[in-house]
């Protein structure tokens, strides 16, 4: 994918001549960030995975984080899900009884504290 516009909140990129992605700060490595990395380049090439397809904007959610990228299973629908099976995901948003975490293809799933 090729790097095309940076932001406050990430980078775009592009994947074709009619389907660009956008890779959340938070998304761009397993490390929380501040600002996007000056080693990311305008026109370098960025590996990703896609976490959302939104079909109507012909845009993709994304994510470089390397634990994500190099996971071997992605769960993509609840119904894949079996009990004491690891999965990698991200921590979405903490709450009072716990975190949400998502996966792929808006899959969500919580976990007590």
């Amino acid at each position: 994918m090729l790097f095309l516009q940076c932001e406050i909140r990430g980078i775009h990129v592009k994947l074709s001549d009619y389907v660009t992605g956008h890779v959340h700060l938070r998304q761009l490595t397993d490390v929380p960030l501040g600002a996007v990395p000056k080693r990311l380049q305008v026109g370098s090439k960025v590996k990703c995975r896609v976490l959302l397809v939104h079909k109507a904007r012909r845009q993709l959610t994304l994510t470089a984080k390397k634990s994500l990228i190099q996971s071997d299973f992605q769960l993509t629908s609840v119904a894949a899900a079996k009990v004491n099976m690891l999965l990698t995901g991200y921590v979405s948003k903490m709450t009072d009884v716990g975190a949400i975490v998502v996966f792929y293809n808006g899959v969500r799933g919580s976990s007590a504290a």
